[in-house]
């Protein structure tokens, strides 16, 4: 057990926590104890060059990523999930994304763009070269042309009230009269 305090910098490598304990709490952990509503706060901060000289990040890079990442078949998958940022404008606004990684493609699934638009689907790009902005404040691009549902409205006793299927056909509940729907 050891006690930092200060602002400690680890220069050139990674910072790794090992648990193999069945502790709690395991993992890393974040305390603040402060007398005002101030949180405990993670930063990511990424720029180009060197710490001593910084430059700016390039649109498409990427800002911070949260990877979860199973060990399976004797080691640590490459295929794993992400949360992060990607910087989308020379002004400092990111994307925010979430994305089921496979091969390293990093397609999201979720996009949170600088516009307040959000993207549920493979809108197309990656996280790294380019994403492809929602073109609605809300977007769901589904995964084809079949009779999967592309969009389901359910109410509180799951009952289907609204359906949009893939190949675009659409079904509303019967039992819902048309002064329930406000389109």
């Amino acid at each position: 057990d050891q006690t930092i305090t200060g602002v400690k910098t680890i220069k050139d490598t990674s910072l790794r926590v090992v648990n193999d304990n069945s502790v709690i709490p395991r993992g890393l952990s974040v305390f603040q104890n402060t007398n005002d509503n101030a949180s405990a706060i993670n930063f990511f901060y990424k720029s180009r060059g060197t710490n001593a000289s910084p430059i700016n990040v390039n649109v498409n890079d990427l800002i911070g990523d949260f990877n979860f990442s199973p060990y399976l078949s004797g080691g640590y998958t490459i295929d794993r999930s992400h949360f992060g940022a990607v910087m989308s404008s020379t002004t400092g606004v990111t994307n925010f994304f979430i994305t089921g990684n496979n091969n390293n493609n990093y397609t999201p699934t979720l996009i949170i763009h600088e516009s307040k638009k959000v993207g549920i689907g493979a809108l197309g790009g990656t996280v790294l070269t380019s994403l492809t902005a929602p073109l609605a404040m809300l977007h769901v691009k589904s995964q084809g042309t079949t009779t999967d549902l592309a969009l389901l409205i359910q109410n509180n006793s799951s009952v289907n009230l609204l359906e949009i299927k893939d190949n675009g056909e659409s079904a509303f509940n019967s039992s819902v009269t048309a002064s329930d729907y406000r389109i």
